[in-house]
């Protein structure tokens, strides 16, 4: 039986900004061992995910091929695993519900083709490799770990079958998006990380 987490209610100040509190209930967090623990987010993988999400996007939406999304906590489906939330997940049109609606609720039940780990300075090297191991266990069928610094991303198909893409490359995004190359110099361009402009 899974443990169920005691919510915090607590306010933390912002150090920068005495005036401004924040209700720790607002905050990103994952469930590990049925506590729930804040997730650390800089600003910088933030907007990285969210480019990758609209690079994706905007091949997979007009296809009705799926969603990419960004800090969706998952339910990886067994009482002793975590409660994760990647930086980036692609879910495909066939495992969403029929009519293409998206769940409801905090936690996610729905196992996603694609999880991807945007790595910060806080993250560290067995925490990336659990959730690879975490992700491949519930069922997800590719993992990417994006070390945005070195512009280079680690493509797992499965926990032992890895390979490198860097700035010279294109990241293939395999059969749940087929037809869809994205050169990494878009990914990685000075740009990347700027909103897009209006149509």
């Amino acid at each position: 039986m899974a443990m169920t987490p005691e919510v915090l209610t607590s306010t933390v100040s912002v150090a920068s900004e005495p005036n401004i509190r924040i209700d720790e209930n607002d905050r990103l967090y994952e469930i590990i061992d049925g506590i729930r623990i804040n997730k650390p987010v800089g600003n910088k993988e933030v907007l990285f995910a969210n480019h990758l999400a609209y690079l994706i996007n905007k091949f997979a939406v007009p296809r009705r091929l799926g969603l990419a999304m960004v800090e969706v906590l998952l339910d990886l489906g067994k009482h002793d695993r975590p409660r994760r939330r990647p930086d980036l997940i692609f879910v495909s049109q066939e495992r969403l519900n029929p009519k293409g609606k998206l769940p409801t609720g905090d936690t996610w039940t729905i196992v996603p083709e694609l999880a991807v780990e945007v790595v910060s300075p806080s993250n560290y090297a067995f925490e990336i490799q659990s959730k690879i191991l975490e992700y491949f266990d519930s069922g997800i069928s590719c993992v990417w770990i994006i070390y945005a610094e070195i512009e280079m991303i680690y493509v797992y198909d499965g926990p032992t079958s890895v390979r490198l893409v860097d700035r010279a490359g294109e990241l293939d995004c395999g059969a749940f998006l087929p037809g869809l190359r994205i050169p990494m110099a878009d990914i990685f361009g000075d740009d990347a990380a700027a909103p897009a402009p209006p149509a």
